[in-house]
């Protein structure tokens, strides 16, 4: 299991992340489109690791710019200068598809893949959806090399959005994995997913913006007993585990790069370090998971 740490677009973030290392990381082409970060994390994807370019529909159809698209046409419109911009931008990594099921339908989504994403020349993942039920998945799985599951998808169906849900869907990422590696060799990854017992499933990679949460709501993750325990950021097992991790030698350089560059920023104070910061250990809570996950570390 490779877990992607989903929310790298922003450029002190890339920055971040590049600084401790983190090996996968996922952008939004979206945010990208316009953002001034876009060559800072540019420049972190062709230094090494593995990255995942996602093209951001979902905050065009379901977030703050809801309804700009409507016809097949602005959408393929979308998809032909998503693509585009990868070959200029110079991408070299992997390309979520265009995944608009829950807008246009099914196959005014396949019209999108066979006139654009397959002939876009990246290695592209295609994601299911529910609509295409199990026949549909088993032709995904047996025709692409990499395919996605959405996690938050099912939890809408089968939790009603919440994580209360966790059995119910954990019994149905079974199926559908079964599904996948019975029908072919595609590789799998899981959208949106952040809990312990799903990143132990036998899907290959998972993405997540959990890394953040510390700084976004104020609580966080530590390791216990080999999974991700949610926490309070003011807590004393939160404060210890934030202390352990940015003394570990492992991260120590980069946590102290990262703050020497902040603080040369002039709109950068101590509390926006401190949110950065803490985000870093997020993401330093989610590699030693994966390690764990993966036999690497007890």
């Amino acid at each position: 299991m490779r877990i992607f740490l989903a929310g790298a677009d922003h450029d002190i973030y890339s920055r971040l992340l590049h600084e401790l290392k983190y090996p996968h990381r996922l952008c939004s082409y979206y945010y990208l489109s316009t953002d001034s970060a876009r060559q800072t994390v540019l420049d972190h994807a062709a230094a090494g690791g593995e990255w995942i370019m996602d093209s951001g529909l979902f905050t065009l159809m379901f977030g703050a710019d809801k309804g700009k698209l409507t016809t097949f046409e602005h959408y393929r419109d979308y998809a032909l200068r998503y693509v585009e911009a990868m070959h200029d931008w110079g991408w070299k990594h992997a390309i979520v598809e265009c995944d608009v099921q829950k807008v246009l339908g099914v196959e005014e989504t396949f019209r999108l893949r066979e006139e654009i994403l397959d002939k876009s020349g990246f290695e592209v993942i295609y994601v299911w959806h529910i609509p295409e039920g199990e026949d549909g998945l088993r032709k995904l799985a047996a025709t692409r090399k990499r395919i996605a599951l959405s996690v938050p998808e099912l939890r809408a169906v089968l939790g009603n959005g919440s994580y209360r849900g966790g059995s119910l869907v954990k019994k149905a990422l079974i199926k559908l994995l079964r599904i996948c590696r019975e029908s072919g060799p595609a590789q799998v990854h899981l959208l949106g997913c952040t809990e312990s017992e799903l990143l132990r499933l036998p899907a290959d990679t998972a993405d997540s913006t959990s890394w953040e949460a510390i700084s976004r709501w104020g609580n966080g993750y530590v390791l216990k007993d080999g999974s991700l325990q949610g926490v309070s950021g003011y807590s004393p097992k939160y404060k210890a585990w934030a202390k352990w991790v940015q003394e570990h030698p492992r991260w120590r350089d980069g946590f102290a790069s990262n703050t020497e560059y902040l603080r040369t920023r002039k709109e950068d104070n101590e509390t926006q370090i401190d949110y950065v910061t803490k985000a870093g250990v997020g993401a330093a809570t989610m590699w030693l998971l994966m390690e764990i996950i993966n036999g690497e570390r007890s």
